[in-house]
């Protein structure tokens, strides 16, 4: 029999399966980022308050563990206040936080008061407080005004300070004022706000020194009419220029009228704390002094940890670098920042600068 082949059977037609690349987790955002690296915010464990003169009561507050190394958080401002928003920023279980409400500001009394209210006031607050917990030495923290206080606070009292972790540098100096109030900086950043801070001004005497001419009116030497106009627009000036994601007009007008009018009372008694320091060249012998090499030797032997925003229009990096350069022994951290410090890149650092202190 003549041999059959066999039936092939055709293969199968298979679909060419197209590889697909797994895609990448998306980046968590800014906010989670921060969220994951903080510690959670707290209460006071206790409260006090001092009555420093006959006319001045402070307010203070310590948190975390009374057993823990001590830290001493200075505010900002001149005039700014403590909110437990602070607490984030340090891990409680291993230290002792202290922080002070400055004279005229928060829970001290009475609020807004500028007699009796200069930089060597504030420093014996500290002294008092200090004296007040039985604390011998701490590490001091602050941002902005609050790294003035630092650095000034260091160079009187070497003796009691463990250590300082300093941010968005700040030497109350006369080119500082010209940076930001009178412009030489912001106008070239921030056009915008830089002439809306101006449209209130006018003549030539005033254009020429905005910082001055604010001073003035934030002093009521105008009136009331034209004090609560400048102390709206200088406030919204500087909101519009200390973060790094700047607010927009119509954030500025949204903020504006959800602003409660205790709140505007409020504003208006720091806003003139703050011009108050400012008018007084912050109370300091002479300018520069805090950057003059006899004072800044003082702080030779201190270890300073210093975390700037590269992007601060209001505390501009080259400040943070000269203090650094007075300090061969501190370390500088620059970070993509604006003054406020938010991005979680200021924070981690923040963070991590506390544990070098404290190791």
């Amino acid at each position: 029999m003549p041999k059959t082949k066999k039936a092939v059977r055709p293969k199968p037609k298979t679909k060419k399966v197209k590889k697909t690349r797994k895609r990448a987790p998306c980046p968590k955002t800014e906010r989670e980022r921060l969220k994951a690296l903080l510690f959670p915010i707290q209460k006071p464990r206790t409260r006090g308050h001092i009555k420093v003169s006959d006319l001045h009561t402070i307010a203070y507050y310590t948190y975390g563990n009374p057993d823990g190394i001590p830290h001493l958080f200075m505010h900002g401002g001149p005039g700014s206040d403590i909110s437990n928003d602070i607490t984030d920023m340090f891990d409680l279980k291993k230290y002792f936080l202290v922080a002070i409400d400055q004279r005229g500001c928060g829970k001290s009394t009475p609020a807004g008061e500028l007699r009796e209210n200069t930089t060597q006031d504030l420093l014996a607050d500290m002294e008092t407080v200090r004296q007040q917990l039985n604390v011998e030495k701490w590490v001091l923290v602050g941002f902005s005004w609050g790294s003035t206080l630092a650095i000034y606070y260091a160079q009187q009292h070497t003796d009691r300070i463990r250590g300082v972790l300093i941010g968005g540098v700040f030497l109350g100096t006369a080119r500082e004022t010209d940076y930001v109030e009178n412009g030489g900086l912001v106008r070239l950043v921030f056009p915008e706000a830089w002439e809306r801070y101006l449209s209130i001004l006018h003549g030539k005497t005033d254009l020429a020194n905005p910082a001055k001419a604010y001073q003035r009116k934030i002093r009521g030497d105008d009136g009331t009419s034209e004090q609560t106009k400048a102390l709206r627009y200088y406030s919204e000036f500087e909101n519009s220029i200390d973060r790094l994601y700047p607010l927009t007009r119509t954030n500025i007008a949204k903020t504006r009228s959800k602003t409660p009018k205790n709140r505007r009372a409020h504003y208006a008694k720091t806003g003139r704390i703050f011009h108050h320091y400012f008018e007084n060249g912050c109370f300091f012998p002479r300018d520069e002094y805090l950057l003059e090499t006899r004072n800044m030797k003082k702080m030779a032997k201190i270890p300073v940890e210093i975390v700037q925003g590269h992007y601060d229009i209001v505390a501009p990096a080259i400040v943070a670098h000269q203090v650094h350069k007075k300090l061969p022994r501190s370390k500088l951290h620059m970070v993509v920042a604006g003054h406020q410090g938010i991005p979680c890149e200021f924070n981690k650092q923040v963070i991590e600068s506390l544990r070098e202190l404290n190791k």
